[in-house]
C-alpha cells in the first residue's frame, strides 16, 4: 500500500533589514499576528486574517504598507486597515487581510510589508497557506416509494432521455445478473416524475422498422442524448424465433419530445419520430471491410458514446455473438470519431466516420474495455470524455481495468490518468465542473467495486471485484492532477428495504435538466451555495444482499427503487470524503 499523500503547512514568522546600511538597526516596527489564516482553506471560500503592527523604536513613525500581492494569490488589504497614521513609541494599529481562495492546490507565498518613514525600514511577515479542493457534498434519499414503486417498471440498463423533466425509457432488461433469457424489454414508457403518470406503448405494435423495433428490445445498446434527439446504437439482442442471440448493427436517431408526446397520447403511428440506418438500408451505416476482426464500425455492445463539440464518439465496448458471447467475442479496441445528420422526414440517418483509433487487442493500454463507465470532462481545459475502468484484461485469470482512459477530440489519450480505486463496472454516474476553480468531477455510485466498507466501517481492496457500496468521486484540476475520494460510509445504508443491501450495478442517473450543460455536466458555480439541490435521480438496476453476486445469483434481483441526488457546494464543517488517489495499484 503506498502512503496516502499530505501536506504540512504553517504560517512562517520572519523579520528581515531591506536597507544594508541599517542592518545594525532593531527594526521599527513588528508585526505578530491576532488571527492568522488557517494552514489550509478550501477553494471557492473567503477567510479573513488581523495582524498587529507595533511601533517598537524610541520615535514616532509613519507606516506605509508597500505589500504588492499577486492577483492569483487571492489577498487584498481591506479598508478596516487602522495603518494609516503617524504611530508614537509601543503605539500599535492593525492591518487586516481576505484571502478570497479560487485555485485549488495552489500554495499561497505572499508578504506583508511595512516600510517607516523616517527610517525606511521594512519589516515583514511571510503568510503561507496551502488552498485545497472545495469539494462538492453528495447525498442520496430514497424518492417516496408509495409514488414512484407501483408505477415504475424493475429495469437494469435502461435508456432514458429527458424532455421538460419527463423521462423516455428505451431498451433495457428485466433480467437478474447474467439473465438474458427473454428478459428483454417490450415497450416504450414515458414517465413523468412530478405527476407520477407512466404511459407506454408495445414496441411490436408501432409501425417502427424491424430492425428498430429489435433495437428499442435489446440489451446494453450504447447511447446519449444530445438536444431533442436521442442516438443509439448497436445492442445485444435476443431473437425468440430462432433462440439466437446478436450484437445489433443498426443506428438511430429519436426524435425524444415527439416520441414523448406521442406515447402519452397511445399513439403507435411512431415512426415518424425516428431516422436509423443498418447493414440492409439506403443509406447503410458506414463499415471498414478491410478489417477482418471487426469490419462494422457500429456492431457493438456494452460501450458508450460520447460527445465532444459537434462530433460523437463510439469508445470501446464488443462484438458478442452467442448466449453471453458463447459463439465469439471481439472486442472493437477502438474510438470512433463521427457525425450524425437525421433526417426525420424521409427517416434516413447519415453517418460520416471522421477519424479512428484502433489498439491490438491486449497491448495493456486498456482500451479492451466494455461495460464500464464514460463521462464528459474537462481535460487541460478542452472539453474530453473519461472512460472509468470496466472489464476485462486479456490474461486468462482476468481482471478489471483500473486505468482511467482520458482522450480528447482529436482521439488524443492519456491511457493511465488514474489508478481508479472503486466502482469498476458500469454504475451510474454524474459529471460536473467548477470554472470558478478549473476543476472537474466524476462521482459514480456502487456497483461492482475492488473497494468497499465492510461491517465494521474498514476499507477493503479486492481485485476480484465484488458488489461496492461506496461513492467514488475523481477530481482534476487543468493542470491535470487527478486524486480520488471515497465517502465515509456505505453510500445505499438508507436502503428502505435492507440497509445491507448492495446496490447501483447496471441503474442509472438521470439528470434534473436546470443546472447542467449540453453535454449534461452539472454546472456547480450554478447552485444555491450551502445549500443541498436536488440535481438529479438514481434509477433502477440490480441490488444484492451479498457483496459477491457471482457465488450467490439467488440473492440477486432487478430493482424500480428511485433515489433523490443532492449535491451542496462550500459544505462547511465535517469532512465527508477520504483520499484513496492510486493507493493500489494493479493495471
Amino acid at each position: 500500500m503506498k502512503n496516502w499523500p499530505h501536506y504540512k503547512f504553517a504560517l512562517i514568522l520572519a523579520t528581515f533589514f531591506a536597507c544594508t546600511a541599517q542592518a545594525n538597526q532593531a527594526n521599527t516596527l513588528e508585526i505578530t499576528p491576532i488571527t492568522p489564516f488557517p494552514e489550509t482553506v478550501a477553494a471557492t471560500t473567503k477567510t479573513w486574517a488581523s495582524f498587529l503592527v507595533t511601533n517598537i523604536s524610541s520615535a514616532s513613525v509613519t507606516p506605509i504598507n508597500i505589500s504588492h500581492f499577486s492577483h492569483k494569490s487571492g489577498l487584498s488589504i481591506l479598508d478596516s486597515s487602522t495603518c494609516s497614521h503617524i504611530l508614537s513609541p509601543s503605539d500599535t494599529c492593525q492591518i487586516d487581510l481576505l484571502l478570497d481562495a479560487k485555485w485549488p492546490h495552489q500554495n499561497v507565498q505572499e508578504t506583508i510589508k511595512i516600510l517607516t518613514t523616517p527610517g525606511y525600514d521594512i519589516s515583514r511577515y511571510a503568510i503561507e497557506v496551502f488552498i485545497t479542493e472545495s469539494l462538492p457534498k453528495i447525498t442520496l434519499k430514497p424518492a417516496r416509494a408509495s409514488t414512484f414503486l407501483p408505477k415504475l417498471p424493475a429495469f437494469r440498463e435502461p435508456l432514458v432521455a429527458t424532455h421538460d423533466n419527463n423521462w423516455l425509457m428505451l431498451s433495457g432488461s428485466f433480467g437478474s445478473f447474467h439473465d438474458f433469457f427473454n428478459e428483454f424489454n417490450t415497450d416504450i414508457y414515458v414517465y413523468d416524475p412530478i405527476e407520477n403518470e407512466l404511459k407506454s406503448v408495445l414496441i411490436a405494435a408501432t409501425d417502427l422498422p424491424a430492425e428498430v423495433q429489435q433495437q428499442l428490445a435489446s440489451s446494453v445498446p450504447e447511447f446519449l442524448q444530445d438536444g431533442d434527439i436521442m442516438y443509439i446504437v448497436g445492442g445485444y439482442y435476443y431473437n425468440p424465433d430462432d433462440e439466437s442471440y446478436t450484437t445489433l448493427n443498426t443506428v438511430t436517431a429519436v426524435d425524444v419530445p415527439g416520441m414523448m408526446h406521442a406515447v402519452k397520447k397511445g399513439e403507435k403511428h411512431l415512426k415518424k419520430y425516428i431516422a436509423y440506418c443498418s447493414a440492409t438500408t439506403t443509406p447503410a451505416c458506414p463499415s471498414n471491410p478491410s478489417d477482418p476482426l471487426y469490419p462494422n464500425y457500429f456492431q457493438v455492445t456494452g460501450g458508450h458514446l460520447g460527445k465532444i463539440n459537434h462530433a460523437l464518439y463510439l469508445a470501446f465496448g464488443q462484438n458478442c455473438k452467442g448466449d453471453y458471447c458463447g459463439d465469439g467475442q471481439v472486442y472493437s479496441n477502438a474510438i470512433h470519431k463521427f457525425i450524425a445528420k437525421p433526417n426525420f422526414h424521409n427517416h434516413t440517418l447519415h453517418l460520416k466516420v471522421l477519424s479512428s483509433v484502433v489498439h491490438d487487442d491486449g497491448d495493456g493500454s486498456g482500451w479492451r474495455r466494455r461495460d464500464y463507465s464514460l463521462a464528459p470532462f474537462m481535460w487541460n481545459g478542452v472539453e474530453s470524455l473519461f472512460a472509468l475502468a470496466g472489464p476485462f484484461t486479456p490474461e486468462v485469470f482476468a481482471h478489471v481495468w483500473t486505468n482511467g482512459i482520458m482522450f480528447d477530440g482529436q482521439i488524443n489519450s492519456n491511457d493511465n490518468f488514474i489508478e481508479q480505486q472503486g466502482n469498476q463496472y458500469a454504475a451510474p454516474h454524474l459529471a460536473m465542473h467548477s470554472r470558478n476553480t478549473s476543476t472537474s468531477y466524476v462521482a459514480t455510485f456502487s456497483g461492482l467495486s475492488n473497494l468497499y466498507w465492510n461491517d465494521t466501517n474498514e476499507l477493503i481492496y479486492d481485485d476480484t471485484t465484488p458488489y461496492g457500496n461506496i461513492l467514488d468521486l475523481i477530481s482534476s484540476s487543468y493542470s491535470g492532477d487527478a486524486r480520488e475520494y471515497v465517502n465515509l460510509k456505505p453510500i445505499y445504508n438508507a436502503n428502505p428495504r435492507d440497509p445491507h443491501i448492495y446496490t447501483g450495478l447496471s441503474a442509472i442517473f438521470i439528470p434534473i435538466e436546470k443546472y447542467y450543460d449540453q453535454r449534461d455536466v452539472l454546472q456547480l458555480d450554478k447552485l444555491p451555495p450551502h445549500s443541498k439541490t436536488m440535481v438529479g435521480y438514481i434509477y433502477g438496476g440490480l441490488i444484492s444482499t451479498t457483496n459477491t453476486p457471482f457465488d450467490n445469483l439467488d440473492g440477486v434481483e432487478v430493482t424500480n427503487q428511485v433515489y433523490e441526488v443532492y449535491v451542496e457546494t462550500n459544505a462547511a464543517g465535517k469532512v465527508f470524503w477520504q483520499n484513496v488517489t492510486n493507493v493500489f495499484t494493479q493495471n
